[in-house]
């Protein structure tokens, strides 16, 4: 994309006239945002030790590219950016202090490279950064309303998919799921085509249209409840425990009680990742610190000389169930399905917007005296769905 918008805006003579930017420091841009890639069908990697990839800028210079987009150690300017916009924006607190960062960062040399590291004392406040991520991945980027909407959204553009294409290259149209391949496609496809497809006559659009409108009176989804992951799970899992979910109970079985049996086109599961940025292992363990006395020599910080109240895992996984029909027999259902899952899975109970039992219990132990469904009250009346039974105990 940069090399498209360089060319197509004829910007290369202001860059070297201007900036006295060349082709080398437009490398070393394309580098500082993806890493280093051996061809085009590779996924750019962090080099080895051994191995210096990069083209930009020499092995001296090392440290520059944990700026932009840090693939060491995680810390970049990137986080910094996005952190302060959406906490702003989002009304939370953002704990992590950037100015006493930047007070203490040098630049030591680590194992014959040089690297951004700082001292020790800063520690805390770099675990704070990486909580400020987890906690805004929990609480914004993977809220379960967040993920249903984006996967109605993919829904209704995978319906649109054959039905509406992007002029590209030489006036060349194109599929959408095709863009990405062709920069003149792809600078086209912003949030408009969610308009061109509300605003479409055409026949082969109305469901992709069904689904947008759907999302955009509310009327998602609805969450039946999530449990939490026993052993790493990927995106692709999902439609796997779909399968076992539908699988786990026949259609005349008499846990359903009655209830109509659902199929895998009525289920929805998606896997939700929390983390610190370097999947299962702790973050801090890449960072270098230097001390008062030796502030020219980094050295690593365990986190046993931290503090005992580091977690013990820096990454969770959530297991989130939806339900495509919103009628109380099939919600009710398909928490049937979800329960009886967890339990040969031998997962912890699962909760939901609609659990009245919230009693602490044994994995695998997913026996529910009620049915967990709240069915959702008039938003004219009220925006929170509201459970008697739970107002009456407060009382």
């Amino acid at each position: 994309m940069l090399r498209h918008l360089i060319k197509e805006n004829d910007l290369m003579k202001v860059m070297e006239k201007d900036y006295r930017l060349d082709e080398n420091d437009v490398i070393f841009i394309e580098e500082l945002i993806v890493g280093p890639a051996k061809n085009a069908d590779e996924t750019p990697t962090t080099p080895t030790r051994h191995d210096w990839e990069y083209k930009g800028r020499p092995e001296s210079k090392s440290f520059l590219y944990e700026i932009i987009a840090n693939k060491g150690t995680g810390i970049d300017v990137d986080k910094w950016d996005y952190f302060a916009r959406d906490c702003h924006h989002l009304g939370i607190p953002n704990s992590f202090d950037l100015r006493r960062y930047m007070t203490f960062v040098r630049v030591i040399e680590v194992d014959g490279r040089l690297q951004i590291c700082t001292r020790d004392k800063e520690v805390t406040n770099i675990y704070e950064m990486f909580h400020t991520r987890s906690m805004l991945h929990r609480r914004a980027y993977q809220h379960k309303t967040s993920n249903i909407i984006e996967e109605m959204i993919t829904e209704a553009l995978v319906a649109a998919n054959d039905h509406l294409l992007i002029p590209g290259k030489d006036g060349e149209k194109v599929k959408m799921s095709e863009a990405i391949k062709d920069p003149v496609a792809f600078t086209r496809l912003t949030d408009q085509v969610l308009q061109q497809i509300q605003l479409s006559d055409d026949p082969n659009l109305q469901q992709a249209k069904d689904i947008l409108a759907k999302v955009e009176k509310r009327r998602l989804y609805k969450h039946v409840g999530q449990t939490q992951a026993q052993k790493p799970l990927t995106k692709a899992d999902g439609a796997r425990i779909c399968s076992e979910m539908i699988d786990s109970l026949s259609p005349d079985d008499p846990e359903l009680d009655g209830l109509p049996p659902l199929s895998k086109d009525d289920i929805i599961v998606l896997i939700a990742t929390f983390d610190y940025g370097k999947k299962a292992e702790n973050p801090i363990d890449q960072v270098r610190f230097y001390t008062k006395e030796t502030p020219h020599k980094a050295k690593r910080v365990r986190k046993d000389q931290v503090s005992q109240m580091l977690p013990p895992t820096f990454r969770e996984q959530q297991i989130r169930v939806f339900c495509r029909k919103d009628d109380k027999p099939s919600l009710d259902a398909a928490w049937k399905y979800f329960t009886k899952w967890c339990s040969k899975q031998k997962c912890v109970t699962p909760t939901g917007s609609g659990a009245l039992d919230d009693t602490p219990n044994s994995a695998g132990d997913t026996t529910l005296t009620t049915s967990p469904y709240i069915a959702p009250v008039n938003p004219e009346t009220s925006r929170t769905p509201v459970n008697s039974r739970v107002v009456r105990n407060l009382f």
